[in-house]
């Protein structure tokens, strides 16, 4: 990344691992008290990324980030502060600028695997690929939401589409 010209940093979400003490899902009892606190975590987070923070365009929070939102904010106040990149929130719309004008908007966001807006429980996998698309369809056509294309971080997989795929 750092030697391509081309390249960029588009962070998604989930830079640490963990949970609140008030959050319903903590358990002392099956915490590995092994793994840095997310404080530490968030600290090699930034050594990890700053050779690359001019590669950066901005990072977004994920809900294992957002975990710690009401102590620390962990993505916004440490990471982004330190490597002095912006921080897009949970989502953001970002405008590519090429040369000759051509311009490509990318909406960003961290999701969720249970309000993810691409997704599918159809078994059969052909359904799944259908509704999936259908998905993508609607989120890129809706009002006020005129993008080229949209990145997803907690699928924690790739689907990709070309404009082809859309047409019949």
């Amino acid at each position: 990344i750092k030697n391509d010209k081309l390249a960029f940093v588009s962070g998604l979400g989930d830079y640490v691992e963990g949970r609140s003490v008030d959050h319903p899902y903590f358990e002392l009892a099956t915490t590995d008290l092994n793994t840095p606190l997310a404080y530490k975590q968030a600290e090699v987070v930034v050594k990890y990324l700053d050779p690359i923070r001019d590669k950066i365009l901005f990072l977004l929070e994920g809900n294992h980030d957002r975990y710690s939102r009401n102590y620390i904010g962990l993505c916004e106040n440490i990471i982004c502060k330190e490597l002095e990149v912006p921080f897009g929130t949970w989502s953001c719309l970002y405008k590519f600028k090429f040369n000759g004008g051509k311009e490509l908007i990318g909406h960003f966001t961290h999701g969720s695997d249970r309000k993810s807006p691409v997704r599918s429980q159809s078994p059969i996998p052909a359904r799944q690929q259908v509704n999936e698309k259908l998905s993508l369809i609607n989120i890129l056509s809706s009002p006020g939401f005129d993008c080229d294309f949209h990145c997803c971080g907690h699928y924690h997989r790739m689907i990709k589409y070309s404009p082809s795929d859309f047409t019949d």
